[in-house]
């Protein structure tokens, strides 16, 4: 899962990547933006509606695939949040997400406290740049449907190589093509040079953590391992179900070897024979997906003045860097005389405002705006969210102040059931530290299924369950931190959260546990 945090050394180049910002901003400028959606998904998109429409059929197709192999029912899927996504013709926009971006990152899935959303590269022409873009947008899709429909425990290994596995699939009418050879992967695998990772070490999560805490641990050595384990166990159903034996036993506490041995009938060293055979032949699959109708796409043109500022304003949506975001609020104030009369300037503009600059003057602002447009959901939001602000710093107003934050918030929610800000919020103002309400609760929860890779909405609801009394549903929304490679301390953390909760212990006891607590 991709981090918005910036390092010490991250800040130092964001800082010198900014004075050469506004010239990656023009880039795109003037573009023709459309808004492309299904019911599952938001695009904006500057590639042409014929590309965009194509990059949503493969979307929709890899969703229904994604859930296929992870055993989601219908039920499962019916109400979840649409995956925005920003689609975009020029390499360089990437640099306007983040300054400091690669040149050669092809896309980017960014998740914070402010929400999710993906920003991916498809150019025209050029075939193996339109797949990397693809690919690195469909291994973060993957993570997001694995933790949306998650019931239970996932090692490591797992939440890598199953989106590993499905970024390489490709579409062709309606068959995907699945399992296809990552050539990276296999050279990693068969060089001479590499030592393996002990699958004693890679199946027990526990043995796994201690390794990467003492660096015995390569990244790429573990990603090219994790998507052949992967590639074996979704090759054949019968080992899906003896994999998923082995997850749900290792998750209720089992020790992990015994229970692989007992779920699949084979030990460490025997899983290293097949999985050294299975890598010479690597067997694929075609899998028929159901076709888009037509009406099920809608795309419509966005008006022209807003391709001034609609890539630099998504960013306040990702929690960029003071710096940065202090940037792109000069920019759009620069803006104002030529885009005064547009609602969704206004509503960008006060975003900024609210998160970087005048909090004052984007509470004045959407008071406005809400007169004018009382069924914006935006501006209900973003109002809500100006009282929940001022409230953190009025005692003596703090009350009437989170009353018209939850009030707002409500309004909102009657028009967007699923924006996961939006229910973070309204819990946070409903909540009087007491025992917590139906409504905390439901908005606490909601905020964290509908976007589980948010490590603040998951220890909000977390924390949130426990003072309720529910310790699985706490479990439930910690779990995929306790799984998360990319942040193993953290991850060590969660997972040592989790044994508390499981072992009874008090709130206080349970927060000890972890270091890294959730911004407020």
């Amino acid at each position: 899962m991709g981090s918005t945090r910036c390092s010490g050394g991250a800040r130092r180049r964001l800082i010198a990547a900014l004075a050469v910002i506004g010239g990656f901003c023009q880039s795109a400028n003037g573009a023709d933006w459309l808004r492309a959606e299904t019911d599952h998904f938001v695009i904006y998109s500057d590639v042409g509606r014929s590309a965009t429409r194509e990059y949503l059929e493969q979307l929709e197709a890899f969703k229904f695939l994604s859930e296929m192999l992870l055993g989601s029912g219908e039920e499962s899927a019916a109400r979840t949040a649409r995956f925005t996504i920003y689609l975009l013709e020029d390499r360089d926009d990437l640099r306007v997400v983040r300054p400091d971006f690669h040149q050669y990152v092809a896309g980017v899935y960014l998740h914070c406290i402010e929400g999710a959303q993906a920003y991916a590269y498809q150019p025209p022409t050029a075939l193996g740049e339109q797949e990397a873009g693809l690919r690195v947008l469909l291994h973060e899709y993957a993570h997001h449907v694995m933790y949306s429909r998650l019931r239970g425990f996932y090692p490591a290994w797992y939440v890598e190589g199953f989106a590993e596995y499905l970024s390489t699939v490709s579409l062709r009418g309606n068959v995907y093509s699945i399992g296809a050879s990552q050539q990276e992967r296999l050279l990693w695998l068969e060089s001479a040079s590499r030592v393996w990772i002990g699958w004693d070490v890679m199946l027990d999560p526990k043995r796994f953590a201690e390794a990467v805490k003492a660096k015995q641990v390569d990244s790429l050595q573990f990603y090219a391992q994790a998507w052949l384990l992967a590639h074996y166990m979704l090759s054949d159903s019968d080992r899906v179900k003896g994999f998923n034996q082995y997850f749900e036993s290792v998750g209720r506490g089992e020790d992990a070897l015994p229970a692989f041995e007992a779920a699949t009938g084979m030990t460490a060293a025997k899983l290293d024979k097949a999985l050294r055979a299975h890598m010479r032949r690597l067997p694929g699959m075609r899998v028929k997906v159901p076709q888009l109708p037509e009406a099920a796409v809608r795309i419509a043109e966005l008006p022209k003045e807003q391709g001034d500022y609609l890539l630099s304003a998504s960013v306040n949506r990702t929690c960029p860097a003071q710096e940065q975001g202090k940037h792109i609020l000069e920019s759009l104030r620069a803006m104002k005389a030529k885009h005064d009369r547009e609602t969704a300037f206004r509503i960008e503009l006060s975003r900024a405002e609210l998160l970087f600059g005048d909090r004052e003057s984007a509470r004045k602002e959407l008071e406005l705006l809400v007169k004018q447009e009382p069924s914006n959901f935006d501006v209900l939001y973003l109002l809500g969210r100006s009282y929940y602000e001022a409230a953190q710093t009025s005692d003596a107003q703090r009350a009437d102040l989170m009353t018209k934050a939850s009030r707002e918030f409500l309004i909102a929610y009657r028009l967007d059931k699923l924006y996961a800000p939006n229910l973070y919020f309204l819990a946070k103002s409903l909540d009087d530290y007491s025992t917590p309400s139906k409504a905390v609760v439901n908005s606490a929860m909601g905020a964290a299924v509908l976007a589980p890779s948010v490590f603040e909405y998951a220890m909000h609801a977390a924390t949130i369950s426990l003072r309720a009394g529910d310790r699985e549903a706490a479990v439930h929304v910690l779990q995929p931190f306790a799984s998360n490679p990319h942040s193993p301390e953290l991850a060590g953390q969660v997972a040592a959260m989790i044994d508390a909760i499981r072992d009874g212990k008090d709130l206080p006891e349970v927060m000890d546990t972890i270091s890294e607590k959730p911004a407020e």
